[in-house]
């Protein structure tokens, strides 16, 4: 009798690939805006703790925070369009995502030139912020169809 054992040993990994797949492709459009809504709800209270923050270094760590939680979840925004959106228009969505991304870091780094004070990094995260949380509802968008 032939060993399968290796036979085996791929059907499982190719069961989980599927699986991974189709988990990724139920998690649609109510996930999405779940994140997004759980964004906007953590960086409401974080712009509560920056309007009574007291020094510099204290606002630039929240608006920080911000920005990293709007990036977050972009990240997880765009792993769900990537997993819906068919070939080509996923290639389109990639072009626009360079697209922003480059004008995002070009807006980010008017700021700091035109701001050589101490409050330039907090108008950064702001502006880069305020630029993803944007974005966020752009890539939803592509899943309402």
């Amino acid at each position: 009798m032939p060993d399968l054992s290796d036979t085996l040993r791929k059907c499982r990994i190719g069961t989980a690939k599927n699986f991974t797949l189709l988990l990724l492709l139920y998690i649609t459009q109510p996930e999405a805006q779940g994140i997004y809504n759980s964004l906007l709800n953590y960086n409401d209270e974080l712009e509560q703790q920056l309007q009574s923050a007291s020094t510099q270094q204290e606002m630039n760590e929240i608006t920080a925070q911000m920005y990293q939680n709007s990036d977050d979840s972009l990240n997880q925004i765009w792993h769900i369009v990537k997993y819906n959106s068919d070939e080509t228009e996923f290639a389109q969505i990639l072009e626009e995502q360079k697209s922003w991304i480059t004008e995002k870091e070009a807006e980010a780094e008017q700021i700091r030139a035109a701001n050589n004070g101490s409050s330039a990094e907090m108008d950064v995260n702001i502006k880069l912020n305020d630029l993803t949380e944007e974005r966020c509802r752009e890539l939803l968008e592509y899943l309402k169809n």
